[in-house]
């Protein structure tokens, strides 16, 4: 199980690290205010994705090795394009997106889409290390590109990100079609009105939770870039994409904790196995935190450029609900391996309405520190809603969280590999 561990927590902190080399270029080399731009561009491409994810999500892998593979692919391609529309015809009419930027918004919501479609497949083989592999060749052509745009053509403004991220789509949705043509020969050119609709009946509930989710996280964003602008939006989601890499960890370890407590017959077993590895989890979120605290401010400013010298600051702020939510992500993938995703649904729900409540209030006053102390009480009040949910189930108290001296062990061997 460990092992485990260390792979997922190996490519993911490759991406992770490839992702915030895209964050520091973009706002050392274009600014804070277009680093906002860019925030917004892809947080509504994120939320318009899991509209899509509704279909072309967890039900596809699900039904991949259990369906005829076109069907299930016609059935998701049909779903992007109506989903992708109807979207971003509501984002417009919210106002959270321009006219200008439909079309290309449209255009990424597609490639991305599509993409996923493969990917998902691969993961409905089980081509685990293709799919680690093709992410992470993704992220290589959108910095090489980024890199090609900015230096090269010296496009120093916010075509240069959406070409890159654009291009680097389009060549990865190749390298997918690829391997998935490789490995589907001989499948039946069929259509079933069933496939759609049960894609539709497996998803909708767990990308529910997930928009809920995403709001929780993120509605922050449309309400500092409506009070504050772009600008002070490019400052703070760099803040955020620092203190979100902890969350590296607590992902890390609940991804695998979820697999094992999925196959668990004793749901005794599953609650000792949660306890102890969201205690582990919060050890090394901590330590990550109290690392990137006493980073200098000045550094922060030198990588990402003097406009971004609030950076320490917002960091500090976000950091306990950093904390919180690093313990509480493995609780809530207790609660879905246990076959009640609902729970980790409530708990966004919870963390949703803090947002609004103190958003509203918070962001129009103090602005970056505003969003940021809302973020924080956010993860907090949503982990305190998981913590009480776990300590009712049989056999959990309070006891449970507290350090434990076979921890020491266990975070031996997690450094050890074994």
């Amino acid at each position: 199980m460990i092992k485990n561990i260390i792979n997922t927590f190996f490519f993911r902190s490759i991406n992770a690290i490839l992702a915030f080399l895209i964050v520091i270029i973009t706002s050392r080399y274009l600014g804070a205010e277009i680093r906002g731009e860019i925030s917004l561009f892809v947080l509504n491409v994120t939320l318009i994705f899991q509209f899509i994810s509704v279909v072309s999500g967890g039900g596809l892998v699900y039904f991949t090795p259990r369906r005829n593979l076109f069907s299930l692919v016609f059935a998701s391609f049909i779903w992007s394009i109506f989903s992708t529309l109807i979207a971003s015809f509501i984002l417009y009419l919210l106002g959270f997106v321009l006219l200008e930027t439909i079309p290309w918004m449209i255009i990424a919501c597609l490639l991305l889409s599509w993409f996923y479609i493969g990917m998902h497949i691969l993961l409905g083989f089980e081509k685990i290390k293709s799919f680690n592999l093709i992410s992470t060749i993704q992220m290589f052509l959108m910095i090489g590109l980024l890199v090609f745009f900015i230096f090269s053509k010296d496009i120093i403004k916010f075509d240069a990100w959406l070409y890159a991220y654009i291009l680097s789509m389009a060549g990865a949705l190749i390298i997918t079609k690829v391997y998935v043509i490789s490995i589907s020969r001989g499948n039946e050119i069929k259509v079933y009105r069933r496939d759609l609709i049960d894609l539709i009946h497996y998803g909708k509930w767990a990308q529910l939770a997930n928009i809920a989710q995403l709001f929780n996280y993120r509605l922050g964003y449309y309400l500092l870039e409506y009070f504050a602008g772009k600008t002070a939006l490019g400052i703070y989601s760099s803040a955020v994409a620092i203190a979100e890499g902890v969350w590296l960890i607590s992902k890390s370890f609940a991804m695998v904790v979820f697999t094992r407590i999925s196959n668990m017959k004793s749901r005794e077993d599953a609650l000792v196995l949660a306890f102890q590895y969201a205690r582990i989890s919060l050890y090394f979120s901590l330590l990550f935190i109290i690392f990137l605290l006493l980073i200098p401010s000045s550094i922060y400013v030198s990588i990402f450029g003097p406009e971004f010298g609030e950076i320490k600051g917002l960091l500090i702020l976000l950091s306990p609900g950093v904390a919180f939510f690093s313990l509480s992500t493995v609780y809530a993938h207790y609660f879905s391996g246990t076959a009640r995703p609902r729970i980790s649904s409530y708990s966004s729900l919870v963390g949703l309405i803090v947002t609004v409540l103190f958003g509203i209030l918070l962001i129009p006053l103090y602005e970056k520190n505003g969003v940021a102390i809302t973020a924080s009480l956010s993860f907090i009040s949503s982990s305190i809603y998981l913590v009480l949910m776990i300590l009712k189930e049989p056999g959990a108290n309070f006891r449970s969280m507290l350090p434990q001296n076979t921890d020491v062990y266990k975070m031996i061997d997690f450094l050890r590999m074994k």
